[in-house]
């Protein structure tokens, strides 16, 4: 859960229009006046929260496996640190069977990974070049690979 913590000093036409608002509202409390109008201005707007699909799970340096959570499909992606060619490692998904799917793309955006490449003195792309680094592209990637899912 996130916490913001808003300090601000209201002067003249605005703060007379906060002042009735708030006795609008019938509200006694300034943060909750500012509550209200941000819930209010959210569901006027139709707004929504967009969750991250991905989130980092772990990584475990020993097995050289990192392990993502995939949200939309409801599992775990094992990432595994392989040679592609000598001495060049390579991010590669199990559950996918690809060096370049959304797993990927994600996992090397990850803190952990981004240090553990760095220690390792190893090139680590951006998620955009993944493909040209490290894919054919994937000859091995159907379309039943559960990444294509968007």
């Amino acid at each position: 859960m996130s916490v913001i913590r808003i300090g601000v000093n209201l002067e003249g036409e605005l703060a007379k229009k906060f002042l009735a608002v708030k006795k609008k509202l019938a509200i006694n409390s300034n943060a909750d006046v500012v509550r209200w109008l941000i819930n209010w201005y959210y569901e006027k707007e139709g707004l929504t929260i967009e969750e991250s699909r991905f989130e980092y799970f772990n990584l475990d340096e020993d097995k050289g496996i990192i392990r993502v959570h995939d949200k939309q499909l409801r599992l775990y992606a094992d990432i595994q640190i392989i040679e592609l060619k000598t001495g060049e490692p390579a991010l590669y998904c199990t559950v996918c069977q690809s060096t370049t799917c959304e797993h990927i793309k994600y996992a090397v955006t990850t803190p952990k990974v981004k240090k553990l490449f760095k220690q390792n003195k190893w090139e680590l792309p951006e998620p955009n070049e993944v493909e040209k680094w490290w894919g054919c592209p994937d000859l091995n990637r159907g379309p039943e690979s559960p990444s294509l899912g968007a």
